[in-house]
């Protein structure tokens, strides 16, 4: 099973705030994630906490576009 590091930019929303434009304007935030790689396609990347080889838990699942970098942890 590979484990990886993942950066990535995710998308943002004001939760029903006003929000001034200026930050609307300002970067998309840098997250970082770690998991076990359970799948892998030509669009996205899905990462989990726990797998047993058919079920998985605490996953994200994350758009190969809003990679900035990704390396394997060893």
């Amino acid at each position: 099973m590979i484990i990886l590091k993942v950066v990535w930019l995710d998308a943002q929303h004001s939760a029903g705030e006003w929000v001034t434009l200026d930050a609307m304007k300002g970067p998309l935030p840098e997250i970082t994630s770690a998991g076990l790689l359970v799948h892998e396609d030509r669009a996205k990347i899905v990462l989990a906490a726990a797998w047993d080889g058919h079920h998985a838990s605490g996953e994200v699942t994350i758009p190969k576009s809003a990679i900035v970098r990704r390396r394997v942890l060893r």
